[in-house]
């Protein structure tokens, strides 16, 4: 591949991985929205099916972020020859921090659904 097709396949990637990124956000917003606005009132298999498509859908993102952004990362470093095991990859800091987000998600409908009472 020529220089101009390895940054173009490389922006391609980026921006895919920028839409996967943003699409995790979306959902990551309407399961934190549904928690703190129907939360307390859902009954447990709605919950249980609220919380099992969050988590398909967000580990679908985070693979398709991560994903992305290390094949745009490989692209670009043929560009510049560099060796690949020697670079930052994006995705290394990606997946901890897209897992925890997550969590953290989980944690407040957990939090919404056992509020305590003072």
């Amino acid at each position: 591949m020529t220089e101009y097709e390895l940054i173009d396949a490389a922006g391609t990637y980026h921006g895919l991985g920028l839409s996967a990124l943003m699409g995790y956000f979306s959902v990551f917003s309407a399961y934190l929205i549904a928690a703190y606005l129907v939360g307390p009132k859902l009954t447990k298999p709605q919950v249980l099916t609220v919380t099992g498509l969050f988590l398909v859908m967000q580990m679908f993102m985070i693979w398709g972020s991560a994903g992305f952004f290390y094949y745009a990362r490989g692209y670009l470093d043929m560009v510049r020859q560099a060796p690949t095991g020697a670079a930052f990859k994006p995705h290394h800091v990606a997946i901890p921090l897209l897992s925890f987000g997550v969590l953290t998600g989980l944690k407040f409908m957990w939090d919404v659904r056992h509020a305590k009472i003072e």
